[in-house]
């Protein structure tokens, strides 16, 4: 009998863990403030949000329109372009933060190995960037994991 208790609590644990990682809920807001956003995902959804509105712009606009959309997925299209990081908990808690930055140092060079002065550096889906000085040289600060791209003349690599 208790075997059977055991199985049936552990069952239902794996039940309700599940249940959180499929919730889909549907939005359809413009430009309406992040704050809310998240309001109206807590009243959707059993997850509710942490965070600190020292780091987190809650008064940033945001526009978005999703159907029967995991909360995720609806959390990533929000936070895409920002410095801004989510994590799950277990219990659906989601707490949101700032992406560590990190410095990035660098040369840019052409396939023969040549430096390549004035090429332009940026953080991909971002407007964080720089131009190489004359060495080929760039330094910048990006969120960990960030994708660099580089744009010559006109042309991106």
């Amino acid at each position: 009998m208790k075997l059977a208790c055991i199985v049936v609590f552990i069952t239902c644990l794996n039940v309700s863990a599940s249940v959180f990682s499929q919730e889909k809920i549907s939005l359809d807001v413009k430009k309406t403030k992040l704050a809310k956003v998240l309001q109206i995902i807590e009243q959707q959804s059993s997850y509710h949000f942490v965070y600190s509105s020292t780091y987190v712009p809650i008064n940033k606009d945001v526009s978005i329109t999703v159907t029967n959309t995991p909360v995720t997925e609806v959390l990533s299209a929000i936070l895409n372009r920002t410095n801004l990081k989510y994590s799950v908990s277990d219990g659906g808690l989601i707490v949101i933060s700032r992406n560590k930055e990190v410095p990035i140092t660098g040369t840019v060079k052409d396939p023969l190995g040549g430096v390549l002065p004035g090429a332009t550096v940026r953080v991909k889906g971002t407007g964080v960037g720089t131009s190489t000085d004359i060495n080929g040289k760039f330094s910048l600060n990006a969120p960990e994991n960030a994708i660099l791209v580089i744009f010559l003349c006109g042309l991106s690599n």
